[in-house]
Order: C-alpha cells, then structure tokens, then sequence
C-alpha cells in the first residue's frame, strides 16, 4: 500500500464555525494552497483556513460545546446537560480520490 502524506496542524482563525475555539487539521497528501482544492473552496476571507490543504483532502476538528437531554430529572429544572467533545467540522476529499480505497489509508 501507497505512504501517503500526513500533515497536522492548527487553524488559529476559523470564525464562521469555530465557536470560539482553534481549530486542528488534518491534510493528506502534499500541502497545497486552499485555493488550489476543488471541494470547499476558501470563502472566509483571510483566515487560516485559506492557506493550507491536502492534495488528498483534509478535515478540521475543534472542542465544541453540546448540550444533551437528561435521562433523568435531577430536579434542578434543566432537562439537559452541556459537555464539551471532539467534534468533526469539515472534510473535504478530492474528486479523484472519492473512490478507490482512500479511506484504507
């Protein structure tokens, strides 16, 4: 099976979905311009987000906060609970790379 690229880092200024919170990527394939990708071209001015991709693709994760039903009255009127988890924003796979077994890797 073909090594592919891995390149990891953080998009320090994600406004329109970060919540306030940075956002990690990562990327597969040889670092390219955001510009350069077919899927999710870059609509945010001029945040990280517009700088770098993956050839292959990419995918953008951040701490969000969730609010999730109780299953049981603790009585104390709030019938959720907020937690914090890990939470998949984006992933972009390049046309050519949809089929074929890229998830494999």
């Amino acid at each position: 099976m073909e090594q592919v690229e891995k390149h990891e880092f953080w998009l320090k200024d994600y406004p329109e979905i970060s919540q306030g919170n940075d956002v990690y990527r990562v990327a597969l394939g040889t670092l390219i311009d955001s510009t350069e990708r077919e899927t999710f071209k870059p609509r945010w001015g001029n945040s990280d987000l517009n700088t770098q991709s993956g050839s292959i693709g990419f995918m953008d994760v951040a701490v969000r906060e969730h609010r999730l039903p109780k299953e049981i009255d603790d009585g104390n009127g709030s019938n959720y609970e907020v937690i914090n988890a890990l939470t998949i924003l984006l992933v972009g796979i390049e046309p050519q790379y949809r089929v074929g077994g890229i998830l494999e890797y």
